[in-house]
């Protein structure tokens, strides 16, 4: 499996961290009625808190560990050539959403064979204030859109069901770690968390199904009637 971070638009294949956050991770609409082959799919997700749990905080610019616990922050990462590195220190963190491709299944709307490619939404900088402070009360929720995913010049095919498997939220860090050879190397960690749908079962999933093509007798049938009242058009006026 692969997972697309929206935030960078970077794929990156690896065995991530994963972190448990007090935060319950939806598709606000998972289904919707039938689109058009080239109609543009956006994504929103719902990030809720449960009641009783502890308030979800992110701050940018709090330092280690931003208001996670320490325990959420990777403690690896991956240098310019994706290798894997130990932190030595952090420097930023970021938050956004990810999501799962499986490999070779075209219905997939992340995966390289899809006909759908996706541009990042605003997702929590929507709800961010001034200074980029995420601040979501416990007992409350908040929908923000994660991204869109837009068909190629070529559309989707007529009559064809799309599904995205899985969303996450993503924390990605910076900082520093050392190489083979004791030099200082740039690292970029994620830690994802909450799926929406951690079976990957059907019934969990986001879809969407795409209009099918009306049949050549259909076609027919509504020109003649199309015909039919331009004639009838035609004798009112004269």
């Amino acid at each position: 499996m692969k997972k697309l971070v929206i935030a960078s638009l970077a794929l990156i294949s690896s065995a991530w961290s994963h972190a448990t956050p007090d935060v319950v991770l939806s598709f606000t609409q998972p289904t919707a009625a039938p689109i058009g082959a080239h109609d543009p799919i956006p994504l929103w997700l719902t990030v809720s808190v449960p009641a009783g749990q502890s308030d979800f905080v992110f701050d940018p610019n709090a330092g280690f560990p931003w208001g996670f616990a320490a325990s959420d922050i990777p403690t690896t990462g991956f240098d310019s050539s994706f290798t894997n590195r130990t932190f030595t220190s952090y420097s930023s963190a970021s938050i956004g959403f990810g999501e799962t491709c499986t490999d070779g299944a075209a219905t997939t709307m992340v995966c390289n064979t899809s006909p759908y490619g996706i541009a990042s939404g605003p997702g929590f900088q929507s709800i961010a204030d001034a200074n980029g402070l995420v601040h979501i009360s416990a007992g409350s929720s908040v929908s923000v859109l994660a991204g869109t995913f837009y068909p190629s010049a070529a559309g989707a095919v007529p009559g064809q069901t799309y599904n995205l498997f899985n969303a996450e939220l993503a924390l990605t860090v910076t900082g520093t770690g050392l190489d083979g050879s004791g030099n200082t190397v740039a690292l970029t960690g994620i830690s994802f968390f909450d799926a929406t749908c951690p079976s990957l079962a059907p019934s969990c999933t986001f879809t969407r199904t795409i209009a099918a093509v009306p049949e050549p007798g259909s076609w027919g049938l509504l020109a003649l009637g199309l015909g039919g009242l331009a004639w009838e058009l035609r004798r009112r006026r004269i």
